[in-house]
């Protein structure tokens, strides 16, 4: 059978029209397929610099709350007299602290020496706040947040880096990722007798 002129003409134009709706299609999606990309960048971004305010917030925050409690007289107390009643007084401050700071894991005061020994520490267990036995306090001058810290000024602070907290003791923030604040104690000569350190979970923060 022979195909006359219009047919074959007829047929070359169906076939060019659907080659030039397969390269619409095509470049259509590619161009959406872009759009999204360039959407979801964006939200990125925005996320991560809204996640970025928000923890700068808190840091300055913690910051804050390290101070005080650096500046407390039962903190420079409890490191010069070993005192008791001191102690107590602090473990104290440190629980009226964490039960409006749900993203405190920890609160510890830590000695410049004795290698570092803590002298108080409250760990958040769940909805418990559990002070440490003095028997089960343990030496942390080998920690970079412990060593850096004594080395400060009055008043400045120490950020730790991101880490898994390998801390034993029963806290519910073992294993979970971590950032330490702390500040050293200083005396009335300047020299530094300890720190206060601020544990923050950095799940319970985001979510």
């Amino acid at each position: 059978m022979r195909y006359g002129i219009g047919f074959k003409l007829a047929l070359l134009l169906a076939t060019f029209g659907i080659v030039c709706m397969g390269l619409v299609g095509y470049y259509s999606h590619v161009s959406s397929r872009a759009s999204l990309l360039d959407n979801a960048q964006r939200n990125l971004l925005t996320a991560t610099q809204v996640l970025g305010r928000n923890f700068e917030v808190s840091i300055d925050a913690v910051s804050g709350d390290a101070r005080m409690l650096a500046q407390l007289p039962a903190a420079l107390s409890s490191l010069q007299h070993n005192a008791k009643t001191q102690k107590t007084s602090l473990a104290a401050s440190f629980t009226a602290l964490m039960a409006v700071r749900p993203e405190y894991s920890q609160v510890r005061l830590i000695s410049a020496s004795q290698h570092g020994l803590e002298r108080v520490r409250m760990d958040r267990d769940g909805a418990q706040l559990t002070p440490v036995d003095e028997a089960m306090l343990q030496e942390k001058a080998h920690f970079p947040y412990v060593f850096n810290t004594i080395k400060l000024a009055s008043g400045e602070v120490n950020l730790s880096d991101i880490r898994l907290n390998h801390e034993q003791g029963t806290h519910s923030a073992f294993e979970q990722p971590t950032v330490r604040v702390a500040t050293p104690i200083v005396a009335a000569d300047g020299v530094v007798q300890g720190l206060i350190v601020i544990s923050l979970a950095l799940d319970t923060l985001s979510g």
